[in-house]
Parts: structure tokens; C-alpha cells; sequence
């Protein structure tokens, strides 16, 4: 289970994973895209931005 916050509901809600609609991923993060009990979708990026220069 996962907590988004649903427009609709204006509140967090908790979902099941079989609310996944999909998954994106790019270089930078992964985008979790989601359907709400109510049928409402969004989506919520994960991760970290890539740091532009390297630790020494």
C-alpha cells in the first residue's frame, strides 16, 4: 500500500498497488501514476535529482 494525496477527496488516501495505472522511468526518477478509489489519476515522481557535478 501507498499514500497520495487525491484532489477530489482533498486529502491523503491510502491505495492498494493494483491502483498503479504505471510507471515511467527517465534517468532521473521514476513516475508512479496512480487512479484513486474515486477515479481521480495523478501521478507522484520519486527519487533524487542527479548532481551536475561529481563528489570528490
Amino acid at each position: 500500500m501507498f499514500s497520495v494525496y487525491c484532489p477530489r477527496h482533498g486529502s491523503d488516501v491510502l491505495l492498494t498497488s493494483r491502483r498503479i495505472v504505471g510507471i515511467d522511468r527517465t534517468d532521473d526518477h521514476l513516475t508512479v501514476r496512480w487512479e484513486c478509489w474515486c477515479g481521480q489519476r495523478g501521478s507522484h515522481a520519486t527519487g533524487r535529482t542527479r548532481r551536475s557535478t561529481p563528489l570528490v
